[in-house]
C-alpha cells in the first residue's frame, strides 16, 4: 500500500548535503520504513530526487542520537 501524499500550502525550501536548495511543495505524513530491524514512523518531505529513496535530515539524525553505527558492515 502507498502512503497518500499531501501537498503543502506553500512550498519550502530545503537545503541538501551539496549545498543546493529544493523546492518541496508535498509531504507524506507518519511514513512508515526500516532501517534492518528498526522500525520508524516519520513525517517525510518530497524531494525531486533521482538518486536517493530517503535522506535523512539533521533534524532526524538529531532526534535520534546519541548513535553507534559501525560502518564496516553497513
Amino acid at each position: 500500500m502507498q502512503a497518500p501524499v499531501h501537498h503543502l500550502s506553500s512550498s519550502m525550501q530545503v537545503k541538501v548535503a551539496n549545498g543546493d536548495v529544493l523546492s518541496c511543495v508535498s509531504f507524506i505524513p507518519q511514513a512508515q520504513w526500516s532501517v534492518d530491524e528498526h522500525q520508524f514512523c516519520t513525517d517525510m518531505r518530497v524531494l525531486p530526487l533521482h538518486h536517493f529513496d530517503i535522506i535523512l535530515g539533521m533534524d532526524w539524525l538529531e532526534s535520534h542520537s546519541p548513535m553507534k553505527v559501525h560502518w564496516k558492515s553497513k
